[in-house]
């Protein structure tokens, strides 16, 4: 074996076996009669900043949230501009979304979620998970580890915390993994979706279809605000929008707005707006595409997938004619 062999199996995370899967089987606890799930928090912290996630029960109905600003953190995020107050609740600010928190947020039209939920921490074992509180220490891990918390709030007072580093009660794993997808099925980022590209000032444009056919097919825009440059990809060794080979790669810095309008005008005539927020993707396509537009008033534009919404290609056809147009304009005479 050689060193860096070595090396690279001590840092390797080992995989578990069947056999440390059984081992760590769960045993279903079911909540006592007529207990029901109040209030939910759980967040896992690793290599990256995890999402944190929250459902509460109010007065005026149950939200659930996806958000990246804890509730502890709310202490240190007291200024003028967010406006935070304190609460002593865990799961404070769990129906509310300040200017500081990048969140979704939702209120449930039923309890359908809830119920998931709870089936989901009966099936874990959770509601014997109080007082959890386990670190174990991994040598030669060149990561900080993984920290894991949880809280659960019972309709009869009654709270369930847990937290582990490294290390986690038997059914963790599958209710962190069932609890991430039913947060995500009940996710509203609207207020973060620009309805209209006339609202603001446009001030960042991402456009590109990929085709990764045999001879890979490319038309790519961008137009950056805090560069003032455009970059522009046109590879069409089919001639299936432009003609046949063309091949163009080239970045500019430009004088004067950037032309965000021209192609604003293209993506409002096809109706683009309402393809905001769509994200659908295929295992079997080789194409993709990626539109992301950025603007003054912090509204957001991104729809990705490999799966087309209706009109999409004719819309492509268009915009990568004007991309075209606008390279014959602004950019190197072409060879």
């Amino acid at each position: 074996m050689s060193i860096s062999s070595f090396f690279s199996g001590l840092f390797r995370r080992k995989k578990p076996t069947d056999a440390d899967n059984r081992a760590n089987a769960a045993t279903p606890v079911p909540f006592p009669e007529g207990v029901r799930l109040t209030g939910f928090y759980m967040t896992h912290q690793g290599m990256e900043v995890g999402c944190h996630y929250i459902m509460k029960t109010t007065s005026a109905g149950t939200y659930m949230k996806i958000t990246n600003l804890a509730p502890d953190d709310w202490l240190m995020q007291q200024d003028s501009e967010c406006e935070c107050t304190i609460s002593d609740a865990y799961l404070g600010f769990a129906d509310t979304v300040k200017d500081c928190e990048y969140a979704s947020l939702k209120l449930l039209n039923d309890d359908t979620p809830v119920r998931q939920l709870e089936e989901a921490i009966v099936q874990s074992g959770a509601l014997s998970w109080d007082g959890y509180n386990k670190s174990v220490s991994m040598d030669f891990v060149l990561d900080a580890g993984d920290l894991y918390s949880m809280y659960l709030e019972l309709s009869d007072g009654r709270a369930v915390r847990m937290n582990g580093y490294n290390t986690f009660p038997a059914g963790y794993p599958a209710l962190s993994a069932r609890a991430k997808e039913i947060f995500n099925e009940n996710k509203d980022y609207s207020r973060y979706m620009a309805k209209n590209f006339t609202d603001a000032k446009c001030t960042g444009m991402m456009i590109e279809f990929y085709n990764g056919m045999s001879r890979r097919t490319d038309y790519k825009l961008e137009l950056t605000e805090s560069s003032n440059r455009w970059a522009v990809v046109l590879k069409d060794p089919n001639g299936d929008i432009l003609e046949k080979n063309t091949d163009i790669a080239e970045y500019q810095d430009i004088g004067g707005r950037l032309p965000y309008e021209r192609f604003l005008e293209i993506l409002s005539r096809h109706n683009a707006e309402a393809w905001n927020g769509w994200e659908n993707y295929s295992d079997t396509s080789v194409s993709r595409f990626t539109l992301r537009l950025y603007f003054a008033d912090g509204k957001e534009y991104n729809v990705s997938g490999s799966v087309f919404p209706d009109g999409f290609d004719a819309f492509m056809r268009e915009f990568v004619q004007e991309i075209y147009r606008f390279y014959t304009e602004y950019g190197s005479k072409i060879k």
